[in-house]
């Protein structure tokens, strides 16, 4: 009982304060062990996991295995980045079930684990390190691989939190899409290879071609449990000509007769065509390039394109940019191949297929027909997706290539839809005295107008697009005009991209050259005005067609009619519309296909895909907060406590630190100076009373 009473003697004495305090913390910390929560207070959510990965890892159903391959001792700033991922798996461990397994591969086991890492495909990366006062270079490991069934994804240079979330995810969804895949597919893939013997004299290494071919699907159908079957074909000449109809296989003209050397690869009623990646010599023979190393690389990309439903149809057939050339839009294809598949359709003679979910007509030069007009109206009332890519003008052709190229009107009919639905796209070019600026020692700084400069307030930050985006950079567009279909209630309609206030339209009519030496701003400050760049617009539209079109005179005359016409939307379709198809080009895409512009525009595809969580996703932790640049008769005062500001967080803070440092140390000083002389007078008191 007397042991008891000290002890409850010693809690309410001061003495177990420090005791109680103690227990208190670890009591505290076993608690929040168990219930871990964290607040996220960044604007984008950086630190938050989305809806998309959540559900990835929610519904497993078999195990589903995430390596980290880092290397140790990394430093600044990779060392945030693997602290960064580290925390990121921790969200995707408490969102998964019990088949999510993390298993972080200790890289100090040198010999093991540098074999365990290629076998996933983990490279080695270069990276540089301060050590010393100087720069190091220094090879090290810093790689995801991602397992599911037999299905390996890798992630092999993760050396920026930037899209992290986004490359996992959907590296998550590729490896257990593609098991449920080959798991549930019972039709054969086949891959049959036309090739006219006829072409032999103009093709060099033309039998080698074959083993290529053969070595390529070996390799390939190592992921795909052998479901790929070759098949090999010398085509008549009237097969030829079914087969171009059919597929669209490229078709040469040999001493006057139909010739093929193609690939196409089909499963069941689903078809499409494998390039081979041939090339002119200097002697106008047809020479095939790495053909193995292309297949291998590819073709993995076209059999999963047949089974997913990830198809984007691809207009063709009226100058539109092309998606296999890399001096147009193959960069723009590149940016969408991790999830989707584009699929070439010439509306004249092609259905665009059920299950597509948009439609993509990048850059026409000439008109569309009555009947692929009807076309693209029905697909939107059927509540599919439109982006549109438009030119007002195009350059012609150069005869003499040191003369500037002359710009015409593109009437494409593609305006009498838009009309129809509210929209429409202005004649003449956009201007912005808010532009790339490029300098150099032989032209010097030099304006390119046409090029605007959009920074965050020109762009839409409330929606998924252009959210937390705060620089991009548009060219050679037209203005997008959209007062009539605001009117329209049962639509959205929505500016991501809009110019300065010191914008103004160009006129590219007789001795207008699109250089910017050439090019200067109008005096008039009446011309000056806001611009719309890029709109996208969703909801239900009136069709632009009062009845059913019909492909040609015999349609009309048969017997059998039909009525399908859909006056009105059935369901929400969207159209985004952009009035460039310059930024879809090399012009604009970077080659790594990482900029704000690159992913401008991948977020609006998957915008109307329905991928609407992936936008933010592959966005949220870009670090694009620039100083706002003014201009106009403000602009020297703004621009200058701009550089007040740039200059302060320089040294201002430094400076602060060294002053407060200085205040302290005197203050101080002080004190103890008062201590001593109240000591020195007390102890002299002491001494004289003595």
């Amino acid at each position: 009982m007397k042991q008891t009473n000290k002890i409850f003697a010693f809690l309410k004495s001061p003495s177990s304060d420090f005791f109680l305090f103690l227990v208190a913390v670890i009591l505290l910390n076993l608690v929040a062990s168990k219930l871990f929560f964290r607040i996220d207070l960044t604007s984008s959510k950086a630190y938050t996991l989305s809806a998309s990965s959540r559900e990835a890892v929610a519904n497993l159903e078999e195990p589903l295995n995430i390596k980290v391959f880092f290397s140790k001792g990394l430093k600044a700033p990779y060392s945030n980045v693997q602290q960064y991922l580290k925390d990121l798996l921790a969200e995707y461990k408490a969102a998964g079930n019990k088949m999510l397994k993390i298993d972080y591969v200790d890289m100090s086991k040198t010999d093991e684990a540098e074999k365990n890492a290629r076998s996933y495909g983990i490279p080695m990366v270069r990276i540089q390190e301060i050590k010393n006062n100087d720069f190091e270079e220094k090879s090290v490991y810093m790689g995801i691989a991602v397992s599911y069934a037999d299905q390996i994804e890798s992630i092999g240079a993760v050396t920026s939190t930037e899209g992290l979330e986004y490359d996992l995810t959907t590296a998550i969804n590729k490896v257990v899409s593609d098991a449920n895949i080959l798991a549930g597919r019972g039709d054969e893939v086949k891959l049959t290879f036309y090739k006219s013997q006829l072409l032999k004299p103009y093709v060099s290494a033309f039998d080698s071609i074959d083993s290529d071919i053969e070595d390529a699907v070996r390799v390939v159908n190592r992921q795909f449990q052998n479901m790929i079957k070759l098949e090999k074909i010398s085509p008549a000449q009237d097969e030829i000509e079914m087969l171009e109809k059919k597929f669209g296989i490229p078709v040469f003209v040999a001493k006057g007769e139909y010739a093929t050397l193609s690939l196409v690869l089909s499963c069941g009623d689903k078809a499409v065509v494998v390039p081979l990646n041939l090339a002119k010599d200097f002697y106008g023979h047809l020479v095939s390039v790495n053909t193995k190393d292309v297949l291998v690389e590819n073709l993995p990309l076209y059999v999963k394109g047949l089974f997913k439903n990830t198809t984007i149809a691809y207009s063709t057939g009226h100058g539109e940019h092309s998606i296999e050339n890399p001096e147009e839009s193959a960069k723009f294809k590149a940016l969408l191949e991790d999830i989707y598949y584009l699929k070439s359709i010439a509306l004249a003679d092609e259905e665009i297929p059920p299950a597509v979910q948009t439609l993509i007509i990048n850059g026409p030069k000439t008109a569309f027909s009555e009947f692929e007009l009807y076309k693209i109206d029905q697909f939107l009332m059927k509540g599919g997706s439109l982006m549109l890519f438009v030119d007002s003008n195009i350059a012609g052709e150069q005869s003499n290539p040191y003369e500037p190229p002359v710009y015409s009107e593109v009437d494409t009919g593609l305006s009498k839809l838009l009309l129809k639905y509210g929209i429409s796209v202005g004649k003449d070019f956009v201007m912005d005295k808010k532009c790339y600026v490029s300098s150099d020692s032989y032209n010097g700084k030099m304006n390119y107008f046409f090029a605007p400069s959009l920074s965050k307030e020109q762009l839409e930050q409330q929606h998924s697009i252009s959210k937390n985006l705060g620089y991009l950079v548009f060219f050679k567009a037209a203005s997008v005009d959209i007062s009539e279909v605001l009117k329209n209630k049962e639509v959205k309609t929505t500016v991501l991209a809009r110019t300065s206030p010191n914008s103004w339209e160009q006129s590219a009519g007789e001795g207008f050259v699109m250089y910017p030496k050439y090019i200067y701003p109008p005096a008039d400050p009446a011309k000056f005005a806001v611009r719309n760049l890029a709109v996208i617009a969703e909801g239900k539209f009136e069709s632009a067609f009062p009845a059913e079109v019909k492909k040609d005179a015999e349609d009309e005359k048969s017997e059998i009619k039909t009525n399908s016409h859909i006056a009105k939307s059935v369901r929400k379709g969207k159209i985004f519309l952009c009035g460039t198809s310059s930024v879809t080009t090399s012009e604009i895409l970077p080659q790594n296909l990482k900029n704000p512009t690159a992913y401008f525009f991948r977020n609006a595809v998957d915008y109307v895909n329905g991928n609407e969580d992936y936008c933010l996703m592959r966005t949220k932790t870009l670090d694009l907060n620039v100083l706002k640049k003014a201009s106009g008769k403000n602009a020297e005062s703004f621009n200058r406590s701009v550089e007040a500001a740039k200059n302060f967080n320089k040294f201002g803070l430094a400076v602060i630190v060294a002053i407060a440092g200085v205040l302290v140390f005197v203050a101080r000083k002080k004190r103890r100076e008062e201590i001593r002389l109240q000591y020195s007078l007390k102890s002299n008191a002491e001494e004289k009373n003595d």
